[in-house]
């Protein structure tokens, strides 16, 4: 099956419920491959991944995937700068799905001014001209909704620049569909848990890996569903946020706690604890979990159905997914 045949570029449903097929969608070029091994063998200092909104957020993926094992640091910087301290015994990742995003291009811009190692990932535009090695993604698609493309390209060229082993994302398709088939069974349908949180603000709340998928939840019902949202993360929520409940919040939050098989014990006990006392509070909070056997296969599932939800809240409020007409407004008087 072509999956970008099947894919509406004018449909956001279309294009998340084929997220699972897109993540198999995309192969980085021989000669792209033979450049980053190279660099792998001279060794790397760092890897620096820049960009804004949908495009940036698979670093927050990647940097999470590695946050135990990776023997370098990873940092995802969203800026017209990047640090000082890269330098040439960096990696530099770029990611813009358009191309022309004006922040991502300055960050880019420094890189090669400075001669440092720089890879970019993008469909189209100026990026696509400047001369950087790149993975050149299918055109046409939101830049949040190719998110599975993106992220899928990321991955590689990272355990490629760590020589790992590469990610076999045949079989995430395959789990993920197998995930996607549950739901409105042992996991709720996407509209009803959308539902469950209409009227309020939610809080997406993760931990460790899941930070990343909170952060991810968050940003898709700003977007898709116009509606505003926030993310936090455990433990750190423990030392100010959960102080904010004392006196409001039961008529306007709705904490939304994202939960895995993989949480470190004490993260746990944190998440339980935590969760008990937002309900004394009477913050009604809601507890998500699809349990994978790996954590790439828990972010990417707990992320293809948040994405849903944020599709099926967009369906109850009576919005386009599609248009991000404040963004374009924002846009248009900076220019």
């Amino acid at each position: 099956m072509d999956t970008l045949k099947l894919i509406d570029p004018k449909d956001m449903r279309n294009m998340v419920t084929f997220f699972p097929e897109l993540l198999s969608e995309i192969a980085l070029e021989s000669d792209l491959k033979d450049t980053i091994i190279k660099i792998h063998e001279n060794g790397i200092d760092g890897l620096c991944f820049i960009g804004m909104g949908g495009s940036s957020i698979a670093g927050n993926y990647v940097k999470a995937i590695f946050s135990e094992k990776a023997t370098v640091p990873m940092i995802v910087e969203r800026s017209y700068t990047i640090p000082k301290y890269i330098n040439k015994d960096w990696i530099v990742v770029a990611i813009s799905y358009s191309g022309n995003t004006e922040e991502t291009l300055s960050s880019l811009k420094t890189a090669m001014n400075n001669n440092l190692r720089t890879i970019c990932i993008t469909s189209n535009g100026v990026m696509e001209k400047s001369g950087c090695q790149f993975v050149s993604l299918p055109k046409n698609f939101q830049p949040r909704a190719a998110f599975p493309l993106i992220f899928s390209a990321l991955l590689t060229i990272t355990e490629l620049s760590l020589g790992e082993n590469i990610t076999n994302f045949k079989r995430i398709t395959k789990i993920l569909q197998e995930k996607t088939n549950l739901w409105g069974k042992t996991i709720p349908k996407p509209a009803h848990f959308a539902s469950l949180f209409e009227n309020k603000i939610p809080l997406f709340i993760g931990a460790e890996h899941l930070s990343a998928v909170a952060y991810r939840a968050k940003c898709q019902i700003n977007e898709n569903s116009k509606h505003l949202a926030f993310n936090s993360e455990i433990p750190e929520a423990n030392h100010n946020e959960i102080e904010g409940f004392e006196d409001s919040g039961e008529d306007l939050i709705k904490p939304i706690f994202l939960r895995g098989n993989h949480e470190f014990s004490k993260i746990s006990s944190r998440l339980d604890t935590t969760y008990e006392m937002y309900k004394e509070l009477k913050l009604d909070p809601l507890d998500l979990r699809i349990d994978c056997s790996s954590t790439i296969g828990e972010m990417l599932a707990l992320t293809h159905y948040l994405d849903m939800v944020s599709i099926e809240l967009a369906e109850i409020k009576g919005v386009n997914p599609i248009t991000g007409n404040r963004i374009s407004e924002l846009k248009r008087r900076l220019s």
